[in-house]
């Protein structure tokens, strides 16, 4: 199941965003979910947040 997420970002953020989005050949959407699965995925993502009784997001 996909679920909405929304943000806001400073102007600048969101013009080196749309930057690296084109030079990749991607859409702002795109480039955000796969900026968020590197960040999930990164072996420098702090322990903190791995939590592993949790299966789930509630929102």
């Amino acid at each position: 199941m996909q679920m909405t997420v929304t943000t806001s970002l400073p102007p600048d953020e969101i013009r080196e965003l749309d930057r690296v989005g084109r030079g990749q050949g991607l859409t702002r959407a795109e480039a955000v979910r796969t900026a968020i699965r590197w960040y999930l995925g990164s072996p420098y993502l702090p322990a903190f947040f791995e939590d592993p009784t949790a299966d789930e997001i509630d929102p």
